[in-house]
């Protein structure tokens, strides 16, 4: 929980183009997350992304919006790189303070996303693959650590004494006064975004959410990147539906890109975009060929394989070795799906197929 002290050194906005200010929002339970507002121009006062509806989270936001000399009914529209509660759970509580504003997202939200507290409820990244991982118990002792959940919580999901998506296992309370997101329009790839003085082009970048978006702004190049260029590394969760193989795709188109400046949604701005595309795509595919020679080695599971590769190193830098293990995971059922691999229920080790010479990453 952030402290009181904590939430007062919270940094100013930070203006990265003149009219485009990244804002910084406390979590109270891990981490924090950057919103970014756009303003001035001929286009709407935009907001992309909410932060997350807790009512900490939405008071640090109302606070910083005017220290820019705005409030959340001044905004236009809010514009998403993802649907993870991080991201678009403010959006619900915004709804029910400003219902006038105006909720952009991928095509796909469209639909599914409307009633935000079900639809998190139901594909909460943190549940699901707690749930999934329960099976081993070496990860029962690194949650309290790495997961934001409360103690109660956890051990009805670790027992099975209760539904992983039920109201009984919340992690993120939800500020009162919300209501259902209503969107506006969907976006595709190449779509133009008109925020505050600037034009944003749309590039789909799937894997890390079946929903992401990155916005790159046309004529300095700034990017909006989400959650997909992360100094920590990106969470892949298959429980939810994530895939690796179609994040490392994303990657690939999106280094066709001048991407100059990039903005993630967590930790810090990269001053030269592609060369810090570069460095999280080959340490992306230096940990899947890791995993992929040992595997060559002899049966493994996916604990194994996780904490071997951070004593190693190959997992890179501050690698929270939950969402390590759900990023092999994705890999590891991936190559037994075609074929590459084998899984064994009985000892829950996977190994290489004796018959498959490939690598880990395929061109």
């Amino acid at each position: 929980m952030a402290t009181l002290n904590e939430l007062k050194n919270y940094s100013e906005p930070k203006e990265v183009l003149p009219g485009l200010h990244r804002i910084r929002l406390p979590q109270p339970k891990y981490g924090s997350v950057y919103v970014h507002l756009a303003s001035g121009g001929n286009g709407p006062l935009t907001l992309f992304d909410s932060g997350l509806p807790h009512e900490m989270t939405q008071n640090a936001l109302s606070d910083q919006l005017e220290k820019l000399g705005k409030k959340l009914k001044d905004i236009d529209q809010i514009v998403y790189t993802h649907s993870h509660v991080d991201h678009m759970g403010g959006g619900y509580v915004i709804s029910g303070v400003a219902p006038s504003v105006a909720h952009v997202a991928h095509r796909h939200c469209i639909g599914l996303c409307e009633d935000f507290i079900s639809y998190n409820r139901n594909s909460s990244s943190w549940k699901s693959l707690v749930t999934h991982l329960r099976y081993a118990p070496a990860i029962f002792e690194q949650v309290g650590r790495f997961i934001p959940m409360d103690a109660a919580a956890r051990e009805k999901l670790f027992t099975g004494n209760v539904d992983p998506h039920s109201a009984e296992t919340e992690y993120h309370s939800f500020a009162g006064g919300g209501s259902p997101i209503s969107f506006s329009c969907g976006l595709k790839e190449g779509d133009i975004v008109s925020a505050g003085r600037y034009k944003w082009e749309v590039v789909e970048t799937p894997g890390h959410n079946p929903h992401h978006l990155v916005f790159i702004e046309s004529q300095s190049r700034v990017s909006i990147t989400g959650d997909i260029i992360l100094d920590h590394g990106t969470p892949i969760m298959r429980s939810m539906g994530d895939n690796v193989t179609t994040y490392l795709d994303s990657l690939a188109r999106l280094s066709d890109r001048e991407l100059g400046v990039v903005l993630p949604s967590h930790g810090r701005i990269f001053e030269m975009g592609n060369q810090a595309l570069k460095r999280v795509m080959v340490q992306r595919e230096s940990l899947l060929q890791w995993v992929w020679d040992e595997m060559k080695k002899g049966p493994a599971s996916l604990l194994d394989l996780s904490f071997a590769a951070i004593r190693t190193g190959v997992a890179g830098e501050k690698t929270n070795p939950i969402l390590l293990a759900g990023v092999l995971e994705s890999a590891l059922y991936s190559w037994c799906e075609d074929g590459s691999a084998i899984f064994d229920p009985g000892t829950g080790r996977f190994e290489a197929s004796s018959d498959c010479p490939r690598t880990a990453v395929q061109e």
